[in-house]
């Protein structure tokens, strides 16, 4: 990741919010905040995107009690930022769940990637249409192609023998439509 990436949404966010300190329109400042959360969660582990979040509460709780926007009553002043506020942790809620599901999957995929690429025997995966979709260093090492050269190749091209191949395709067919491999 580039690093001015954060510093440019983190300085996009404080123009958002500056503008809306002094220029107020109602809610539509809120609506790039939105769209910035996104970026940010996916940046950021979640524990800062809480962090973030309680930090910009602070912020907009404290707006209302400054001069009142434009003549905007303070009541609806406190009214707007706290609906702010409670749909900016909502959303915040949702992100830090999706995070967390999300590195936990990536752990998940990197521990059977490290299991995969050290087993001792060959493994050899493929989706349902008999397309190559995992290779081991093992397989490299038995069939002869890397693993460049097999992922994305149908199998029965690879290690199928051409009389057998009819027969291969035949009993995939059967088994993807019946579970059965008889």
């Amino acid at each position: 990741m580039r690093p001015f990436i954060p510093i440019l949404i983190a300085l996009s966010t404080a123009l958002i919010f500056m503008i809306d300190l002094h220029f107020p329109i109602g809610f539509a400042p809120w609506l790039p905040y939105f769209l910035l959360a996104l970026p940010i969660a996916r940046l950021y582990e979640p524990r800062t995107l809480l962090f973030a979040t309680a930090l910009w509460s602070v912020a907009i709780m404290g707006e209302p009690f400054l001069p009142p926007h434009s003549g905007e009553p303070l009541p609806l002043a406190v009214f707007n930022r706290t609906v702010g506020i409670a749909t900016l942790w909502i959303l915040t809620a949702f992100l830090y769940v999706d995070g967390q599901g999300r590195r936990a999957r990536q752990a998940s995929e990197a521990n059977l990637q490290a299991i995969v690429e050290g087993a001792l025997h060959r493994v050899v995966a493929m989706d349902r249409r008999g397309t190559v979709v995992e290779w081991n260093p093992q397989a490299e090492k038995i069939f002869g192609f890397s693993r460049e050269e097999a992922v994305g190749k149908p199998l029965v091209e690879l290690i199928i023998p051409n009389d057998h191949r009819a027969a291969h395709i035949e009993g995939l067919q059967r088994y993807l439509a019946t579970g059965s491999e008889r």
